[in-house]
């Protein structure tokens, strides 16, 4: 979901990349100009990938199919992904080791959600297993969090995740926020830090909105339910009408910048719901995720 963005820079890049080596080639072959076109035409983000082949799709229609006098032979193909394999490990977990050799070494990319003790144990494992430079690790926002990143070391670098913060958000609110923070505690804020300090925030506008008057609960949860922060360290952040945040996603990378691992900002979601671009009414007639739904029906 958080990658959506950057994805279709990236194929945008390779299409457009795609058609210039194929143009350049054109002299010196016959027959028709093949073109591959990537987009994410399954999955969540369907509709975006059928609207890119559709703009490109209209305007060789008006070209007639074809470029320079030569035929024109594009080649459709889906990069939405498959889930594979789905690997459960206990809460008491201490070793990952017959976990990670169970991966399918065919995979395209490995997700891993969890956080703490049990990221340091997985990257420990992952580090052995060979499989850092051959397959992408992407991860749950609190994976790499900021709570956990100084135990790690280059084995995590790369490793790309979503969550609605990145100590390394470099915006006027977040640095003031680092600042008066690490200054009291000697540590980096982190995703925990940050959300609670945030929710301060909001409960503080909210008794501001109805006077400090907190014994009118009805007035109170209204407020709650409409303040809006527009300066939090991770950005603006609102409710939406189930009372959840509407908020930023950031896609971050880990990198090592001046000698410390930090989750870099590579690309930002605004203002999204829990609901993203799903319809909320059809969503919540979906069961509760579970180990059996979302169905794993490619493992």
């Amino acid at each position: 979901m958080a990658r959506e963005g950057t994805s279709m820079r990236r194929l945008t890049a390779v299409t457009i990349a795609a058609i210039t080596m194929l143009a350049a080639g054109a002299a010196f072959a016959q027959g028709p100009i093949k073109i591959g076109f990537l987009a994410p035409l399954s999955g969540a983000i369907a509709q975006a990938g059928k609207d890119m082949y559709s703009g490109c799709e209209l305007f060789w229609e008006e070209s007639g199919w074809q470029i320079a006098g030569r035929k024109l032979d594009v080649i459709l193909e889906d990069n939405g992904g498959q889930a594979i394999q789905k690997l459960w490990t206990p809460l008491n977990i201490q070793d990952y080791g017959p976990y990670v050799a169970q991966i399918k070494r065919d995979t395209s990319a490995v997700f891993i959600n969890g956080l703490g003790r049990w990221t340091v144990l997985f990257a420990k494992e992952w580090a052995g297993s060979g499989l850092k430079d051959k397959i992408p690790l992407i991860a749950g926002g609190t994976y790499s969090d900021e709570h956990v990143l100084p135990q790690l070391g280059d084995e995590s670098i790369g490793v790309i995740s979503a969550h609605n913060y990145s100590a390394a958000l470099d915006t006027p609110e977040n640095r003031r926020f680092r600042a008066g923070y690490e200054k009291k505690y000697n540590r980096s804020t982190s995703v925990y830090s940050e959300n609670c300090y945030s929710g301060a925030q909001l409960v503080s506008a909210a008794i501001k909105a109805v006077n400090g008057k907190v014994e009118d609960r009805a007035a109170l949860m209204n407020a709650l339910r409409t303040a809006e922060i527009k300066d939090a360290p991770r950005g603006p952040i609102k409710m939406d009408s189930y009372g959840n945040p509407i908020q930023n996603i950031y896609v971050r990378k880990v990198e090592r910048v001046n000698g410390k691992l930090q989750n870099t900002v590579i690309y930002t979601y605004p203002a999204v719901s829990q609901f993203w671009k799903y319809n909320p009414e059809e969503f919540l007639k979906q069961p509760v995720y579970s180990r059996d739904f979302p169905p794993c029906r490619h493992c």
